[in-house]
């Protein structure tokens, strides 16, 4: 077996492989690139997300707080509510209460004798006052 070594072909098959090689290579650079540029938008989120949790927590606490003074208020506040039937001392009814069965006052034929002079003078009043207005 004889190898014959042609020049021109070995430079051909090594042109080739550079070729592919060379290929290859930009396109692992352009995915390289492309993970750079997902971890940098990832970092971005994440320290979104950080801020948003950081947030929350605040949040949170605020609420705990405002819970905690609410009740503490509300406690507070049926603590100091008196009940004022206990400031009093208790009552006893000796005796029942005892109404009259007629009404002593006001007396209708006082109203009457009132009303009739009253409504005289208004009319008489009236009828002068009109009559002066007249031409």
């Amino acid at each position: 077996m004889v190898i014959t070594t042609n020049p021109l072909a070995k430079k051909e098959n090594i042109l080739g492989a550079l070729i592919d090689l060379q290929g290859e290579q930009q396109g692992l650079q352009k995915q390289g690139e492309e993970l750079e540029r997902q971890m940098a938008q990832l970092k971005i989120r994440q320290k979104q997300r950080s801020r948003s949790g950081s947030e929350l927590d605040r949040l949170k606490k605020n609420v705990q707080i405002a819970e905690a003074v609410y009740s503490s208020t509300l406690t507070q506040l049926e603590i100091n509510q008196t009940d004022t039937s206990n400031l009093y001392p208790p009552i006893s009814l000796l005796t029942q209460p005892n109404l009259p069965k007629t009404s002593t006052s006001p007396k209708k034929t006082y109203i009457f004798i009132g009303f009739c002079p009253g409504f005289i003078l208004f009319d008489h009043g009236l009828t002068f006052f009109l009559g002066a207005r007249s031409p």
